[in-house]
């Protein structure tokens, strides 16, 4: 009994505590790496892709807040007859359908027939390496980046759902009041499966009933 009565309980506790704040620090950073793959692609700034934005964690569900120096593109969109396109979310417009306009850029005439912005005149011509929506003969060098940066987009969404999930099941913050996260700290899922309190939660109540144990003999 003397030997129980002398161990500081909190003290060895804390030894359990002390490792998931470091694995806190370790989910924090599940979707750093994505976002870092997917800046890449949308700060590229190449002569035929000029795109330079790069995103952060706390405005990647909103990308339209993000900070630019122009209100417009700097380059032409398809589909919109020669001209740029605003920074600005256009009414209800979800965050995947903003992307996909902001980086849907106009083409280059491969050739000067059957090749324009976009228009029913007939036949259709510009100038070999003119801007172009429009024809046979278009072709669209970012094309594949935009696809590119969608994909990365939505693998970005997912693992940050993971690290939300994961950090509320944990218990060290509570993710509540995030945005995108619309569930409950730990998760229903979480509850479904373990227990209603967190990892943290469940540590700390056993913590307490083992002091009660213990101040009890």
């Amino acid at each position: 009994l003397q030997q129980i009565e002398s161990v500081n309980v909190t003290e060895k506790f804390q030894l359990v505590l002390e490792p998931l704040s470091d694995i806190q620090s370790l989910l924090g950073s599940i979707s750093e790496t994505a976002l870092s793959v997917l800046n890449q692609a949308t700060a590229s700034n190449s002569d035929l892709c000029p795109f330079m934005d790069v995103y952060t964690k706390e405005i990647i569900l909103s990308p339209w807040d993000l900070d630019r120096p122009t209100d417009n593109t700097e380059y032409k969109i398809r589909g919109n007859g020669g001209s740029t396109t605003s920074y600005d979310r256009i009414g209800m417009e979800d965050d995947k359908s903003y992307l996909g306009r902001i980086y849907s850029i106009t083409g280059l005439c491969s050739d000067p027939s059957d090749c324009c912005i976009g228009s029913s005149t007939v036949p259709c011509q510009s100038s070999p390496y003119a801007d172009c929506d429009y024809g046979a003969n278009c072709a669209y060098p970012c094309e594949i980046l935009k696809a590119g940066i969608i994909e990365g987009y939505k693998t970005v969404l997912q693992l940050y759902d993971i690290e939300l999930a994961m950090t509320a099941d944990l218990g060290i913050s509570c993710p509540v009041g995030l945005a995108g996260f619309d569930d409950t700290c730990p998760t229903q899922d979480f509850q479904a499966q373990y227990a209603n309190l967190t990892l943290i939660g469940l540590l700390e109540d056993y913590k307490g009933k083992i002091i009660g144990t213990k101040d009890s003999l």
